[in-house]
């Protein structure tokens, strides 16, 4: 009853504001005057780091608070300005997707005029399907039980889980630690069947090597351009290529990996075999492809997003599979022991500092 008090109070400064104030609310403005006095009376303690922390802004991709209970996320949500849409489906994408990079099921959206919460886990190639409940703030008190969902003691006892369990039985994504592993072992065993194909001379131990490069140089580009150290570089090139009958995809990316080495204090882009083999442009499309979005469209990934821990621990069950030949059949295998190799990621500030076991 307090809380639901308190929120009276704020739906009634809401709607004492004018229309040319309204316009001058800022983003922040909306969290100092409405957002974090709504989660205070929701029972969050909105000073405390433990329960409530800023998120840490990579680029523009973030969401502005993660809310805890005893260290595990349990939502991440995104403040947004008065005057700004919130039906615009790009809010909605950008929460939901650092939300599923950062292993968290619930991602809300508010301005506090409206407030949207979505299921980062519900496996679903339009992100509208994702959403779970919306409120407007003239139904913040009719429909308090709904808001009340987002409240720490709700949490505590796990009611906005049960409750989408209740109302809806959809499909979950697949961790992203998982859905990236099963994607590296695909490319892996795709890349390696055609180099070995084209590139017969060489003994099947120096193609896997290549095989491997070819897939760090791609992770490495994929995250300077996801925390826009570097701009977009492999989707346009890969259009470029399907548009024009005169452009070569595999001697372009060749071109790049040789910028990159000139750029980046990296071993990672020095001359190798890899600059050598012969291939057709085919696997090395579907690799730059799915390094974006998955085949069934429900994921995009952000590398800027997934945890180096994450992506450590990707790399450490991936290097403990190998090739396996069987005349012209591929097929990659587990085999524990395989020496492990590292790579250096580029960090979130700076070039080549962030090492990760790879």
């Amino acid at each position: 009853e307090q809380a639901r008090q308190e929120v009276a109070k704020l739906v009634g400064k809401y709607q004492s504001l004018t229309a040319a104030a309204i316009k001058k609310y800022t983003e922040a403005d909306v969290r100092r005057v409405f957002i974090i006095p709504l989660f205070s009376a929701l029972g969050w303690n909105m000073s405390s780091r433990e329960e409530v922390t800023e998120e840490e802004s990579i680029s523009r991709k973030r969401v502005d608070y993660a809310f805890r209970l005893r260290g595990i996320p349990k939502f991440l949500l995104e403040a947004k300005s008065l005057k700004a849409d919130l039906d615009d489906p790009e809010y909605a994408k950008q929460a939901v997707n650092y939300a599923y990079h950062k292993g968290v099921t619930w991602a809300v959206l508010t301005d506090f005029e409206g407030l949207k919460v979505f299921n980062a886990e519900w496996k679903e190639p339009i992100v509208s399907r994702c959403l779970f409940f919306e409120l407007t703030y003239d139904e913040y008190l009719s429909r308090f039980d709904w808001i009340w969902l987002l409240s720490r003691e709700a949490f505590e006892q796990n009611l906005l889980d049960q409750k989408a369990l209740e109302l809806f039985k959809k499909t979950k994504k697949t961790p992203v630690g998982q859905q990236l592993f099963s994607d590296l072992v695909s490319w892996r065993g795709l890349l390696d069947k055609y180099l070995w194909a084209y590139n017969k001379k060489y003994p099947g131990w120096l193609i896997d090597e290549a095989v491997q490069r070819i897939l760090d140089r791609l992770i490495f580009i994929r995250t300077c351009e996801d925390r826009e150290i570097e701009p977009p570089i492999l989707r346009p090139l890969l259009r470029e290529w399907q548009n024009s009958a005169h452009k070569n995809l595999v001697q372009e990316l060749k071109h790049i990996w040789r910028d990159f080495d000139e750029g980046y204090d990296s071993r990672l882009f020095l001359p190798h075999l890899t600059d050598e083999l012969e291939c057709e442009p085919t696997p090395f499309g579907e690799v730059i492809n799915g390094l974006y979005t998955t085949k069934d469209g429900s994921i995009e990934y952000d590398f800027s997003a997934i945890d180096a821990d994450i992506l450590g621990g990707v790399y450490e069950q991936y290097l403990e599979h190998l090739i396996k030949r069987a005349g012209k059949e591929i097929e990659v295998v587990p085999e524990r022991g395989k020496r492990k190799a590292q790579v250096t990621l580029p960090p979130k500030t700076r070039p080549v500092a962030l090492r990760v076991p790879l």
